[in-house]
């Protein structure tokens, strides 16, 4: 088994021998992809997203709490500091996410555009 996470080699897929370097290239950038959405030291996508879902439950469950008049959530203070917090953890998760950005950063908008750049093998793509 190839340490790239695919079942068989290139040398054992069936794919014709002038096409093995772009299954090569093909998989060094799926390993380059794979690595932005989950053990990128800095910034990786699934835990960036896993996290905006997380935070979005905890302040609605929070939010559900304060419609109870007698309850301390209910406080103006405490409201502001929720919804502003929220709102900015939010914004900066999308920024980070969706960021336009020289290809030394990491965004899900760099990963969607290799991707569909990318001409190598995809499931359900026939070669040309």
């Amino acid at each position: 088994m190839p340490d790239d996470g695919c079942m068989y080699d290139v040398e054992q897929c069936d794919v014709p021998a002038e096409r093995r370097s772009a299954l090569r290239h093909f998989r060094g950038r799926r390993r380059l992809w794979l690595s932005w959405l989950h053990t990128d030291e800095v910034h990786p996508i699934w835990p960036t997203l896993h996290t905006m879902v997380w935070t979005d439950v905890a302040f609605r469950t929070l939010t559900a709490f304060m419609s109870n008049e007698e309850n301390a959530l209910n406080n103006p203070l405490i409201e502001e500091a929720l919804v502003k917090g929220h709102l900015a953890t939010q914004v900066l998760a999308i920024r980070r996410l969706v960021e336009d950005s020289s290809k030394d950063r990491i965004s899900l908008r760099t990963l969607l555009k290799g991707l569909s750049a990318s001409k190598g093998p995809r499931a359900g793509h026939s070669p040309e």
